[in-house]
């Protein structure tokens, strides 16, 4: 993790680039030490693109300041989605995403990252019921995954209106083309995928609204801390991004 000063560089930066009602709705998140924060940038961007900024931290630390976000950025009769959430994953921390572009401060996402096997009350009880095709598509590639457990679950909404739900597998780099195929998304040829070896946990995250969306995202490891975070469909390569970690939780305040 940076330096103090490059921490405080790299916030002073976030407001700035960020507009103004997307950084009003987030500054009470951000100015909790005790909150892990981390910044998804869009590879290639220009300088004064606002980026969607990642907090996480334990639940007790998030749930009262995480309630009156978002009743600011969606709408208060969407409070109970927070122990609705927590209702289905017991354990763990909570994670939220927030845009701070021009249009984000009506938007956001709300995930848990633990493991937990895939609850069946979130696909078919819940803000977003998924229809009983997407409950199979989802089951088989669970299946497909070879593993027991999510890594995480969670939404994602704007304004009054849940518009998606998410959930998260890692699996090892040496399956990923037979997992992916399953989808089916073409494995992306990037030079990162070469470099990884057959062991390397790759995280995929799946949305659905509620038919699931064609887009997959890959979370890569990373040991030098920024994680590539690459979209594909279909078609193939849609876009990558990097995860940038920018404050870590401050001793003794988690």
């Amino acid at each position: 993790m940076s330096s103090p000063k490059k921490q405080r560089a790299a916030l002073d930066w976030l407001q700035e680039v960020a507009a103004p009602d997307a950084w009003r709705s987030a500054s009470p998140l951000m100015a909790d030490e005790g909150l892990a924060v981390a910044a998804r940038l869009r590879d290639g961007a220009p300088a004064d693109e606002a980026p969607e900024v990642w907090l996480s931290g334990p639940r007790a630390r998030l749930r009262l300041p995480l309630r009156d976000v978002l009743v600011d950025r969606l709408d208060e009769s969407l409070t109970w989605l927070i122990g609705w959430l927590e209702g289905r994953w017991p354990r763990g921390k909570l994670r939220v995403s927030l845009p701070l572009g021009p249009g984000g401060s009506d938007h956001m996402g709300l995930a848990i990252r633990a493991p937990m096997p895939p609850p069946r009350l979130l696909l078919s009880q819940g803000p977003l019921p998924l229809p009983r095709e997407s409950v199979a598509h989802f089951r088989q590639f669970h299946r497909a995954t070879g593993t027991a457990h999510l890594v995480a679950g969670g939404f994602e909404a704007r304004g009054a209106v849940v518009t998606a739900l998410s959930a998260s597998w890692r699996v090892p780099a040496g399956r990923l083309e037979e997992v992916l195929a399953t989808w089916p998304v073409p494995l992306p040829n990037l030079d990162v995928l070469s470099t990884l070896a057959p062991e390397s946990l790759v995280e995929i995250t799946a949305r659905y609204a509620p038919a699931p969306l064609e887009t997959l995202q890959l979370t890569l490891p990373e040991p030098r801390g920024r994680r590539p975070l690459v979209m594909v469909n279909p078609e193939g390569l849609v876009a990558s991004h990097s995860l940038v970690p920018i404050r870590a939780a401050a001793p003794g305040r988690r």
